[in-house]
């Protein structure tokens, strides 16, 4: 028999996920060590797991179409090498998603791709931010190197290797994404250091939904 003074009777319960987190669960959207917090939670709260079974009554029919999304979607992410990003953060946008990936404006370079495959498995990056291997942003994206730079050089191109943006940047660097000079797309960009050595080269989508 278990001794009952181990038994942590005192532990708070989880507080309830989001509506919004528990249809990602029923729809196969989130990673498995959330898929993992959440059925947990399912085992004792009586509140959640009725509000499930009557989401699944009224949306059972358009899940075959969901979960097919949700696959294409993940297919093309590993395909463009950004299997790093969780459908989680898309919930019900993953049809136009996929869209937007198809479009000629998102198209990878392959010559770009290899470079950023190569670079980052040969050493480790100086680079805290963003992620060289691809990032959805909208508003604004956040460049930051190690506290060694006090500035460095910045270098975007869009997919079709049009010079957007090359201008000296303080560290860290915010950058405004404006519609009229970086409209939904692929982006490339290169960060040099004071001497001009490169210090990576990594991409981004501006997706503004």
């Amino acid at each position: 028999m278990q001794n009952i003074d181990s038994l942590n009777i005192f532990t708070p319960p989880a507080p309830c996920p989001s509506e919004q987190r528990l249809q990602l669960y029923f729809h196969n959207g989130m990673l498995p060590q959330n898929e993992w917090h959440i059925e947990n939670h399912l085992l004792t709260c009586e509140t959640c797991s009725k509000w499930l079974e009557n989401y699944e009554k009224n949306h059972s029919p358009n899940l075959a179409n969901y979960l097919e999304n949700i696959i294409h979607l993940k297919l093309q992410l590993q395909r463009l090498g950004l299997e790093h990003i969780s459908t989680e953060q898309f919930g019900n946008n993953s049809t136009a998603l996929l869209d937007f990936l198809a479009k000629k404006n998102c198209q990878p370079i392959r010559g770009y791709e290899t470079i950023i495959a190569q670079k980052t498995r040969s050493s480790a990056t100086e680079i805290e931010s963003p992620n060289p291997l691809g990032s959805f942003v909208n508003k604004s994206i956040q460049f930051t190197g190690s506290k060694t730079y006090t500035s460095m050089q910045l270098h975007i191109s869009n997919n079709q290797l049009t010079n957007i943006y090359d201008a000296p940047i303080s560290n860290p660097f915010t950058l405004n994404l404006t519609p009229q000079t970086f409209p939904d797309g692929l982006y490339y960009y290169k960060l040099m250091d004071e001497e001009e050595e490169l210090l990576t080269v990594g991409k981004f989508y501006v997706y503004r939904e």
